[in-house]
């Protein structure tokens, strides 16, 4: 793996929108998003940044101590926008948000898809949106579903916009990440890749 520059990736909001998805890839890309130690394994959160942001002397500390062992490196926090005080001692990031559709959304947050789910669902985008722009971050928005109809140009894509050179290897450990495992046949990802 050879970079172009240090940075710090972040993915932030919105939960529930394929950000569990989007660390796995970076971190299989060679770009390390969480301590091996010290991660909740179902949402990929570091555990040791979680505990870290409820303080900023901590959260500094965290930053600095990672910025001193990796060229680039990052993590998952989807709330980041209540602890923006975090963001001066980012080194040069680069911020991801992944969407998912709004039902698909609607159905997972809150099980059902009615008018109030729906408002609630896309008032709930809105508001990681304009939080976001209010801080003045530059974020790089992927959709969800490009990820599992194209993961061949997803993954590429955030090649390109991180500045990295993975393996062969690496990359298809990635792009085999996105590939859904139980109950969502590989047959109908093949279909849809065909068809687009």
């Amino acid at each position: 793996m050879t970079y172009t520059k240090n940075n710090t990736v972040l993915i932030v909001d919105a939960a529930r929108c394929g950000t569990t998805m989007l660390t796995g890839i970076i971190h299989l890309l060679g770009v390390p998003m969480f301590d091996e130690n010290n991660v909740r394994r179902r949402t990929l959160e570091d555990l040791i940044i979680i505990e870290a942001l409820k303080s900023e002397k901590e959260i500094q500390k965290v930053i600095e101590d990672r910025n001193k062992k990796y060229d680039i490196w990052g993590f998952k926090y989807p709330n980041l926008w209540k602890h923006p005080y975090t963001i001066q001692y980012l080194r040069d990031p680069i911020y991801f948000t992944i969407f998912k559709e709004p039902v698909s959304i609607s159905l997972r947050r809150y099980r059902k898809c009615d008018h109030q789910r729906m408002r609630q669902t896309l008032g709930y985008l809105l508001r990681s949106v304009n939080e976001y722009s209010s801080l003045g971050l530059n974020i790089n928005y992927l959709s969800y579903l490009n990820a599992v109809t194209r993961p061949e140009r997803f993954v590429d894509e955030i090649i390109k916009i991180i500045g990295i050179s993975p393996s062969p290897e690496q990359i298809e450990t990635a792009i085999d990440f996105i590939r859904p495992r139980v109950g969502y046949p590989k047959q109908r990802v093949k279909l849809w890749n065909k068809k687009l």
